[in-house]
């Protein structure tokens, strides 16, 4: 299970099964809140089943889901049916600001305004300033002093 705890890792379910099989995931990225990355950031991993081709399930809490359709969300539905999961926890601003701790790169954008417009630092390394969109998992780095999160919120994400 830990190769799930990564993006990446979960990422590679929505491609291929534990045999290195290819396999496919009924929503392409033509449905953005459904698109590998944007589950895969939702803490979901691809599990599908001859019945249920499109079924996911999260790598922290455990909880399976399904039967998803072209106007659903990741982190909607992750938040609507596993309100105790703790990965659904960086839905609430302090959580959120929490992964700024002391690895935040800048001073400014500040932790405060970057977990405001709803970003959480997710660092590979001392000095990254990778963060993720945790609505749909857009991934943003390369801050400068100037740059306005709320700006790449509304333009970007």
């Amino acid at each position: 299970m830990a190769e799930k705890a990564t993006i990446e890792g979960r990422l590679k379910t929505f491609t291929s099964n534990k045999k290195g099989h290819s396999i496919s995931w009924p929503f392409p990225d033509t449905h953005p809140h459904l698109s590998p990355m944007a589950m895969a950031m939702a803490g979901w991993y691809h599990r599908p089943s001859a019945s249920s081709p499109d079924n996911v399930a999260c790598f922290v809490c455990g909880k399976n889901l399904d039967g998803w359709q072209a106007g659903d969300q990741g982190w909607a539905e992750h938040v609507g049916h596993s309100a105790q999961c703790p990965l659904v926890g960086l839905y609430k601003l302090e959580s959120r600001l929490k992964t700024f701790s002391n690895m935040w790169p800048h001073k400014t954008p500040t932790p405060e305004q970057m977990a405001s417009a709803g970003f959480f630092h997710y660092p590979k390394q001392k000095g990254d300033d990778t963060v993720y969109c945790f609505q749909c998992g857009c991934c943003l780095d390369g801050w400068e002093p100037n740059d306005d999160p709320l700006y790449f919120l509304f333009f970007i994400c």
